[in-house]
C-alpha cells in the first residue's frame, strides 16, 4: 500500500529573520507563536503532480487515509495508472461498480496529466528544466488543473519561494483576520484586491511562500487565532487609496478581465490547535480540516480550487422614476489598494447613453 510521498523540511532561522524584515515585523508574533515551521515537499515531480490532483477538495487527514489504501503503482507508473483508470471506466459502464475512490472530474484530470507523461510530452526532468510559465502552460492544458493546483505544484514540488495564492481560502481568512476586515458582502474581486494589497506590503517576493505557511498555520489555529486580530491593522487599505476608474474603455477592459477564474479554497491541514508546534508541523497546504468552499466549473471539468462566483455589486438606485436596466461590472486587475465595485446604469430613455455611478463597498465592520 502507498505511503504519502513526502519528504520533510523546516524553515530556517535565517529565512524567518528575512520574513520579519520584509514584513516590517508584522510576521514576528506569528513566528514566535508557531516557531520554525516544518513543512513537507514531494520527493519526485511525478508523485507530486499525482498527489496534487488527488488532494483537491480533500483535507490532509482524509487524503492520507485514502492514499494509505492505494497501490504503490499510483505513484510509480503512469502506464499502470492509465490502465487502471480504463478498467475503472469499463467497470462503471458495465455494472456501475467503482474501483477508484475519486470523482469523475478528478479521474479525468488524472487521465489528461497521465497522457502527457505516457506520450513523453513531459518528463520529470523536462518539467524541472522548464520555466514556471512553461509549466503553467502545459500543465494548465489538463482539464481540472487550474491556478490553485499550479501554485501548490510550484510550492511543494519545485520549491518556488515567491508563491502567495491569492484565492486560497486559508490565506484569505488569515489576512482578513490580521487586517481586521469583515469580508461579508465583499465581491470576489474586492477580496482578491485586499489580499493582493497585503501581499504587496511584503517587501521581498522571496519570502512570500514562507508568509503563506505562517498564514495557513494561523488559520488552522482555531484556539488562538483571535488573539492576532488586527495585528496588521496598519496595512489595512483605506477608501482614499482606492482607485476609481470611470473611463468607458477601461471599464470595458475591466469587464473582460473580471470574467477570469481565480483559485478558491485551499487544501486543509491536519492540526492540533492545543499545541503550537503541532499546528506548525501540520501546515502542509493551508486551511482547516473539512473547511472547503463551493467549487465551480472550469472549462469542461471543475478544478476544485477554482471559483467563478459572480462579482456581484451593491445595487444602485436610478435617478429617474423608472428603474433602469443594470449591468454590473467590477474592475478585475489586481493592483495596490482595493478595487471599488462599479454599477453601469443604462437608461433606454437616454438613447442608450451610459450613466456611471460608483458604490464603494463597506470594507470595515460598522462602528470601526
Amino acid at each position: 500500500m502507498a505511503i504519502m510521498p513526502f519528504a520533510q523540511r523546516a524553515i530556517t532561522t535565517e529565512q524567518a529573520h528575512l520574513l520579519v524584515q520584509a514584513s516590517d515585523g508584522v510576521f514576528e508574533p506569528l513566528i514566535e507563536r508557531y516557531g520554525l515551521l516544518p513543512y513537507r515537499y514531494f520527493d519526485s515531480v511525478y508523485k507530486g503532480l499525482i498527489t496534487t490532483v488527488l488532494s483537491q477538495q480533500l483535507s490532509d487527514r482524509a487524503l492520507q487515509a485514502i492514499v494509505s489504501n492505494l497501490p504503490d503503482e499510483y505513484f510509480t507508473s503512469s502506464s499502470w495508472l492509465l490502465s487502471h483508470i480504463e478498467q475503472h471506466e469499463r467497470s462503471m459502464a458495465v455494472s456501475g461498480t467503482r474501483i477508484i475512490p475519486f470523482s469523475q472530474a478528478k479521474i479525468t484530470a488524472l487521465k489528461s496529466l497521465l497522457d502527457l507523461f505516457d506520450r513523453g510530452v513531459i518528463t520529470e526532468r523536462s518539467l524541472m528544466e522548464m520555466t514556471r510559465e512553461q509549466r503553467a502552460h502545459i500543465l494548465g492544458s489538463c482539464k481540472g488543473i487550474g491556478p490553485w493546483s499550479l501554485d501548490m505544484a510550484e510550492m511543494f514540488i519545485f520549491a518556488a519561494p515567491d508563491i502567495f495564492p491569492l484565492g486560497d481560502q486559508g490565506v484569505q481568512n488569515a489576512v482578513m483576520l490580521l487586517l481586521d476586515i469583515n469580508a461579508t458582502g465583499l465581491t470576489r474581486l474586492d477580496r482578491l484586491d485586499i489580499i493582493a494589497a497585503f501581499r504587496d506590503r511584503i517587501r521581498s517576493p522571496q519570502v512570500l511562500t514562507l508568509a503563506t505557511f505562517y498564514l495557513w498555520a494561523l488559520n488552522a489555529d482555531t484556539a488562538h487565532r483571535e488573539s492576532f486580530r488586527a495585528l496588521a491593522e496598519s496595512w489595512r487599505p483605506d477608501r482614499q487609496s482606492l482607485e476609481l476608474n470611470s473611463d468607458a474603455q477601461k471599464l470595458s477592459e475591466a469587464q473582460d478581465s473580471s470574467s477570469d477564474h481565480c483559485p478558491s479554497p485551499g487544501k486543509a491541514v491536519n492540526t492540533q490547535a492545543a499545541s503550537a508546534s503541532a499546528v506548525g508541523a501540520a501546515a502542509v497546504y493551508g486551511g482547516s480540516d473539512g473547511a472547503h468552499g463551493a467549487q465551480a466549473a472550469h472549462g469542461d471539468l471543475a478544478d476544485p480550487h477554482q471559483a467563478s462566483d459572480p462579482a456581484s455589486c451593491n445595487g444602485a438606485t436610478a435617478e429617474q422614476p423608472e428603474k433602469p436596466k443594470v449591468r454590473r461590472k467590477s474592475c478585475g486587475r489586481p493592483r495596490k489598494g482595493v478595487c471599488s465595485s462599479l454599477n453601469i446604469l443604462t437608461d433606454s430613455r437616454q438613447n442608450g447613453k451610459l450613466s456611471l455611478r460608483a458604490d464603494w463597498q463597506t470594507l470595515i465592520e460598522p462602528g470601526e
